[in-house]
């Protein structure tokens, strides 16, 4: 599948975040008394590029667990569309230069991520659960992190809570007990969103690439269009 590369310019917003670095296994993150609003002149240029990269094709229907009905999966995985369409990715990804990897937890982004980096060549990678998707239905729920390290050892999760997702403590949703109880307010993404604009303009990095999902890039972008499965929008901090 041909990826589409469009280049947008994002608007600022105050946020935080709490991502891990692969190579070095440290927490990085900040207090909300660091998350004062910062005035930008209108003469300025952008300082960053954020290549933004939805997941693979998922087959919507399979998952490592499922709900107690056993008719939805929790943390869907790719489809073989999906996978062809990861690694078709790998050539254009190496020639980003980008200085750091951003990666959903979630299962069919850490699949994207596999298959579409050549990790000779990654200068560094960090898990984020920040940019995780909209919980709109099980398959949004990822898996406790013990599970992932076990799965994916070549990553690290240091950093990465037990229960990462959308989880509220009065209606839960639990994989491994097959319980989806609560959906996420578009109220709480857009926080969510808000949170990740301001943690990406905090970082050292002028050339940054995320890997995550459709919803959570429509609101971060701005577009009304959905972002295609492993298209790239290019956008400039």
């Amino acid at each position: 599948m041909d990826t589409e590369e469009t280049t947008e310019d994002f608007q600022e917003n105050s946020v935080s975040g709490v991502p891990v670095d692969i190579h070095n296994h440290r927490k990085r993150g900040f207090s909300e008394r660091d998350l004062t609003p910062k005035l930008f002149s209108v003469f300025n240029k952008p300082k960053k590029i954020v290549h933004l990269i939805r997941h693979g094709h998922t087959t919507y229907l399979d998952g490592h667990l499922r709900t107690k009905s056993g008719n939805h999966p929790f943390d869907v995985i790719l489809s073989p569309l999906g996978f062809q369409q990861a690694a078709a990715l790998k050539d254009k990804i190496s020639g980003l230069g980008a200085e750091v990897i951003l990666t959903s937890p979630l299962t069919r982004a850490l699949q994207t991520l596999l298959n579409a980096v050549d990790f000779t060549q990654a200068r560094r990678v960090e898990v984020c659960h920040l940019h995780t998707e909209h919980v709109s239905n099980s398959g949004d729920v990822g898996r406790p992190s013990s599970m992932l390290s076990r799965e994916f050892p070549m990553l690290s999760f240091t950093g990465l809570e037990e229960v990462w997702w959308f989880s509220p403590k009065d209606a839960p949703n639990d994989p491994v007990m097959g319980v989806f109880r609560s959906r996420e307010s578009m109220e709480h993404l857009r926080k969510r969103v808000g949170l990740f604009r301001q943690y990406l303009l905090s970082r050292p990095e002028n050339i940054i690439i995320v890997i995550g999902h459709s919803t959570f890039f429509k609101e971060l972008s701005g577009r009304r269009k959905r972002m295609e499965n492993c298209e790239m929008l290019t956008v400039k901090l």
